[in-house]
């Protein structure tokens, strides 16, 4: 990168984002006396969240900024007038123009959790933390993602209540929590919600991905198919489907005993397997991502009386030898390199996540109230979708990454270290990942033409 180079330079970048905050501020100002004091907050939030300030909440962001108090940035988070809805319909539709209606355009929907002490955030509890592995006081939220390619934003998030709290209405309301949201919804639920939330957006996508705790509920792969939508949701190992046609009126209480087999058996039996490919399902940072890849038709039978259902199932190993079985109702003419590069896709909503806790503060909100966690995640989307903007400016080739996006502009609003050094560190960073592509790209294509050799 050369300094004079203009199209992701602090200035360029700067410049960009000057015109996206315009272009956001009608989001934000409800009323003509709150508008210029609301957009000014929201400008500077969103430039906390695109810095490399440590710790991004409300009080870390005002010390880093000129002229800014945390009172005003808390205040704008949990107490004046604008509606998170509002921001998450405008990510939506602005993802939906960028990267929508798009033969590779996928809705992926994800949990992730958020570590928390005490017990006065909004729906805080002791639940399965996925970023954790385990059991942990946390909130969790399920959140929708847009994706095509390697470009993808967040456009939707719902946080969940617990059983506990929806018992205690008091608790809820404390915590800000709507009257009318105090009511058992579970995390299929709220996919549910966000899904239908996506459609009345107007957001145009060709299938939804979806991983194996939701892709577990049958009944929610049926009312997606219902719905006229196409599906890759992984299945546990121990799903129970059929070779045929089931026979009866009445799914069987032991379906292994009625001619179901569970997925995880299927490939230690004669099943009508396609052969047996070794597939590149896209471009990963150290080269090619390749799976072996199994497919046949199977027969799935809902518990809750729907009709048995004849779908794909696609079975994935990398090369670490991890197995995932992916149930689809894709057309019966998909390919076998279509049906893994389909299910791969929803690889970009965890990537979503990474990069936004780690260079976007989605963790790092300091907010109990249930109006400022959402707000937050709002503000989260509109950044994600500005470092999406930013990275598709450099087109199929670009390198740039959520990290250096933030480091530009992290130089450009404090002016510490120099613009040389900056793009020094990018350009740096750019020769790695390209070196590192390069040599993973020729033992790739080395280890295929071995693989070739010995069959």
């Amino acid at each position: 990168m050369k300094k004079n180079e203009t199209s992701h330079t602090a200035t360029g970048v700067a410049t960009r984002l000057k015109t996206f905050c315009g272009m956001i501020t009608h989001l934000f100002a409800p009323t003509k006396k709150r508008a210029e004091n609301n957009a000014v907050h929201a400008k500077t939030y969103l430039h906390g969240l695109l810095s490399e300030t440590p710790r991004k909440n409300s009080e870390a962001i005002a010390d880093a900024v000129k002229d800014t108090q945390s009172q005003d940035l808390q205040n704008f988070m949990t107490g004046s007038q604008w509606e998170y809805a509002d921001v998450f319909a405008h990510a939506a539709k602005q993802a939906n123009q960028r990267i929508g209606n798009h033969p590779d355009t996928m809705l992926a929907i994800d949990e992730s959790g958020f570590s928390k002490k005490g017990q006065f955030s909004a729906a805080v509890a002791r639940q399965y933390n996925g970023r954790m592995g385990k059991v942990d006081n946390c909130q969790v939220g399920v959140f929708s993602s847009l994706s095509n390619g390697g470009n993808a934003t967040l456009i939707g998030a719902r946080l969940l209540i617990p059983d506990e709290w929806i018992k205690d209405e008091q608790r809820c309301l404390k915590a800000g929590i709507p009257k009318d949201m105090i009511k058992a919804a579970s995390k299929i639920d709220l996919a549910r919600e966000l899904i239908e939330q996506a459609d009345a957006h107007g957001v145009q996508y060709a299938r939804i991905g979806i991983d194996g705790f939701y892709g577990r509920d049958i009944s929610l792969l049926c009312w997606i198919e219902d719905r006229g939508c196409e599906f890759y949701a992984d299945t546990p190992d121990n799903t129970y489907v059929w070779l045929s046609k089931p026979k009866g009126d009445k799914r069987p209480t032991s379906p292994g005993k009625h001619g179901a087999i569970k997925v995880s058996e299927l490939s230690s039996i004669k099943a009508p397997w396609k052969k047996s490919k070794r597939i590149k399902i896209r471009d990963g940072e150290n080269g090619p991502v390749m799976v072996d890849s199994l497919v046949c038709r199977v027969w799935i039978w809902p518990t809750d009386g729907q009709r048995p259902r004849e779908w794909w199932l696609l079975v994935s190993r990398d090369k670490g030898g991890e197995i995932k079985h992916t149930l689809s109702n894709a057309p019966l003419a998909t390919t076998q390199e279509q049906l893994a590069k389909h299910q791969g896709q929803r690889h970009f909503i965890e990537r979503n996540f990474q990069n936004s806790k780690s260079h976007l503060g989605m963790a790092d909100y300091q907010m109990r109230q249930w109006n400022g966690w959402h707000r937050h995640m709002a503000m989260v989307a509109l950044a994600g979708l500005f470092v999406m903007e930013e990275r598709m400016l450099g087109g199929k080739r670009t390198l740039l990454s959520t990290r250096d996006v933030v480091q530009i502009l992290d130089w450009y609003f404090r002016a510490s270290p120099s613009l040389e050094s900056i793009i020094e560190q990018v350009e740096k960073r750019h020769r790695r990942r390209r070196a590192a592509l390069e040599s993973k790209v020729k033992l790739s294509a080395k280890n295929e033409k071995i693989l070739r050799s010995k069959t």
